[in-house]
């Protein structure tokens, strides 16, 4: 028996030794700022800012998002890491329906009733030129200001 457990205890560590650790993620921090159209004026209550993790350990199925409210306005909850930013318009009532979104109707407009707030570019992560950095702990205001 006295030879077995040294035996046991070297299996022991060779098995812990062999599991993949998984990774802290650290702690989300505030992070704020205000969302501007082409001409410096702040958006509010039409469009939802998006966050997309670039970080694999950060991998998210629900992506962080928040509205710019008023005065273009807002305010997120992040992990550090980086990220791309995104926007989607918040649909509106048109017809007693919700504006579908989509690929636009008409200049300016989408189908459904929705305006065109911004370029098709900022609405996808691979295009969009919006890229931030989130360190931990307190975090500058970030600007958003599309042609920027």
């Amino acid at each position: 028996m006295k030879r077995l457990a040294p035996v046991l205890l070297l299996l022991s560590l060779i098995l812990v030794g062999c599991e993949k650790a998984r990774p802290t993620l650290p702690e989300p921090v505030a992070v704020s700022g205000k969302l501007l159209d082409a001409k410096g004026k702040p958006i509010a209550n039409k469009i939802v800012i998006v966050f997309h993790a670039t970080d694999v350990n950060y991998t998210q199925d629900i992506k962080p998002t928040t509205p710019a409210k008023d005065e273009g306005q807002f305010t997120v909850k992040l992990r550090p890491g980086s990220y791309k930013v995104t926007l989607a318009n918040i649909p509106i009532i048109s017809g007693g329906a919700l504006g579908a979104g989509g690929p636009a109707a008409g200049p300016g407009q989408e189908k459904g009733g929705t305006p065109v707030l911004f370029p098709s570019e900022y609405g996808n992560d691979t295009t969009t030129p919006w890229k931030i950095e989130v360190k931990p702990g307190t975090n500058d205001p970030i600007t958003l200001q599309i042609g920027k």
